[in-house]
């Protein structure tokens, strides 16, 4: 069940909604869902409304707060037991994580947009020479 609350902004009366999202299995502690910006409470029940049916269809919820980091270093974990060879776990643990991290790592999960990444691969291929082999 959610709860609903009028807040007051800058552009005036606004409503939220917070529900229960579980409880997180690393810390035991219990989570919950926060939605701002809607401009009634009936546009809030229906955000909630539809946040639920995602919750029971099966569809995750993303959890706004988790880094490119914390993610990209669960992967590797698994990645790394996967059976992949030695020689590309050492060039993925010595070039591409960090490189991941450096520029993507900062920034939670959800708000990497095509448009990020697009410009961190810019950035990479600016920083990379490559030579092509001349014709005699």
């Amino acid at each position: 069940m959610a709860s609903f609350q009028k807040y007051k902004t800058k552009k005036g009366e606004m409503w939220m909604f917070k529900t229960r999202a579980g409880t997180d299995m690393q810390t035991g502690k219990v989570k919950y869902i926060t939605r701002r910006g809607f401009k009634t409470k009936k546009e809030a029940q229906l955000g909630a409304s539809k946040l639920f049916q995602k919750v029971s269809i099966g569809q995750s919820i993303p959890d706004k707060s988790l880094l490119f980091t914390d993610v990209i270093d669960h992967w590797f974990e698994q990645y790394k037991l996967s059976g992949v060879k030695k020689s590309t776990i050492l060039n993925r643990e010595t070039t591409a994580i960090p490189n991941l991290k450096k520029y993507l790592g900062q920034y939670p999960l959800t708000t990497i947009s095509s448009i990020i990444y697009q410009e961190f691969l810019n950035t990479l291929f600016s920083k990379t020479t490559v030579k092509v082999p001349s014709k005699h």
